[in-house]
């Protein structure tokens, strides 16, 4: 009788740890599974950020070329004005 008291009480022990064990595999499963939502939400927002960076350097390259383009037309009017005057 003692025997089977501490086979069960064994088997008691064995099955607690592998519950404990258990749920302490799931809880960070689902940290992990958290903590990969959270680093795949950053990137998108990283690759959104980069894709709006490229957009406004690209409007601003345009913008520079713009205006030294503008300034050239002026550049021209004024050296066509001052020809002008002489």
């Amino acid at each position: 009788l003692k025997i089977k008291g501490m086979a069960i009480d064994n088997a008691m022990r064995q099955a607690a740890k592998e519950g404990a064990e258990g749920r302490f595999l799931t809880a960070t499963t689902k940290i992990e599974t958290d903590e990969q939502r959270r680093i795949k939400k950053l990137e998108t927002k990283f690759s959104l950020l980069q894709s709006s960076m490229a957009s406004i350097q690209q409007t601003m390259t345009d913008s520079e070329q713009a205006l030294a383009v503008s300034l050239e037309h002026i550049r021209s009017d004024i050296q066509s004005i001052k020809s002008g005057w002489l």
